[in-house]
């Protein structure tokens, strides 16, 4: 059935975020950076609804990376929502429509940082449609960071620089509720984007 899953160090508290959200009988994945608890590892909870676990290790950041997750260095007790469309934070429940952007303050939360580790989320679409993250300081890419198909909800993972404080959300083709979680944060300059081609 409907669900989603969390995955946090597991010396911490369960968060209060997703990683990933599924919808019925369905298989969903999504990539997550989480720190390590004391013994080398993580733990990973579902919500709502039973469903196999697959967890595959793709790489790791190391200490002096500049990487600090939420909960290390004085910071949060852990992942923090800090945006959220549903009728919420301050916010009245309304559909971020297509084009309309949404600025996302993240200063209270992660201070002075080049990037941050973000998960983004669309809920409830109203038919198929893309989601892109960027740094306000720059016009909207022509690129996305996740897709979503009829009324669904999609999350994915998204390392994105940080302007002033905040970054930038937009929706492509339909409306959709969007909620923003994140997980931790680069120092200034630890983050180069490259264009390869």
């Amino acid at each position: 059935g409907d669900g989603f899953f969390s995955v946090w160090n597991c010396d911490g508290p369960v968060p209060g975020t997703s990683n990933g959200n599924f919808v019925g009988v369905s298989t969903i994945a999504n990539n997550v950076v989480t720190a390590l608890g004391d013994g080398g590892e993580l733990c990973v909870q579902l919500g709502q609804s039973d469903a196999n676990v697959i967890v595959d290790l793709m790489g790791l950041v190391l200490a002096d990376s500049g990487y600090v997750p939420l909960g290390a260095g004085g910071r949060s007790s852990g992942p923090s929502r800090v945006f959220d469309s549903r009728g919420s934070m301050g916010r009245e429940s309304e559909l971020v429509a297509p084009g309309e952007t949404v600025r996302v303050e993240l200063d209270d939360v992660v201070g002075d940082v080049g990037a941050v580790v973000v998960n983004v989320t669309a809920a409830n679409a109203t038919g198929d449609g893309f989601f892109t993250v960027w740094n306000c300081d720059g016009p909207v890419p022509g690129t996305s960071n996740g897709n979503f198909v009829g009324v669904s909800t999609i999350a994915n993972n998204v390392v994105v620089g940080v302007d002033d404080g905040a970054i930038c959300v937009q929706l492509g083709q339909s409306s959709a509720h969007v909620i923003v979680d994140v997980f931790g944060s680069f120092a200034p300059d630890a983050v180069v984007p490259t264009r390869r081609r």
